[in-house]
């Protein structure tokens, strides 16, 4: 038996322990066909040749993909306006929230396994098709994330 394919999801919260769900999460209707997850280690250079380098820090991990919102002519989709879309999922990840001086944190989830947590540093849309009088109908979005890290997690991990 074939299991259906779980639509990604994009929700918002006003903590960064993320506890307090604050939006409607955003589903993402045209699954990425992939992700880029970058994760780093910086390390101090050491010059004599018979140590080793040292462990200078690890930066926040990096979430990469596009997404297409499509509104070509599928009768089941719920928003045809491409525009107003746009704007959904601006509310999640991008607009300012006064409550708490800040774009909202986020926490995308694909499937059981695939959780990223953290916040939005970049938000590109190049639209690629129109109608006649202009309006988009397909806009490719680039989005990129980076992983949220509080101080009670690096405190908790320097216990372990």
């Amino acid at each position: 038996m074939i299991e259906s394919l779980d639509l990604m999801t994009i929700s918002a919260y006003i903590d960064e322990d993320f506890q307090s769900l604050i939006e409607k999460p955003y589903s993402v209707t045209i699954t990425p066909d992939s992700l880029k997850w970058a994760r780093n280690i910086d390390h101090h250079t050491i010059q004599d040749t018979s140590k080793s380098n040292q462990h200078q820090n690890s930066p926040n991990d990096k979430l990469n993909f596009d997404i297409i919102i499509d509104r070509t002519g599928d009768p089941g989709q719920i928003n045809t306006n491409v525009s107003a879309e746009i704007t959904a999922l601006e509310n999640v990840i991008y607009k300012y929230n006064g409550e708490i001086h800040r774009p909202n944190f986020v926490k995308l989830q694909w499937s059981k396994n695939m959780i990223f947590k953290g916040t939005l540093t970049s938000f590109d849309i190049d639209y690629t098709l129109f109608k006649p009088d202009g309006s988009p109908l397909r806009a490719k979005i680039s989005l990129e994330f980076s992983s949220s890290v509080t101080e009670l997690k690096i405190n908790n991990n320097a216990i372990r």
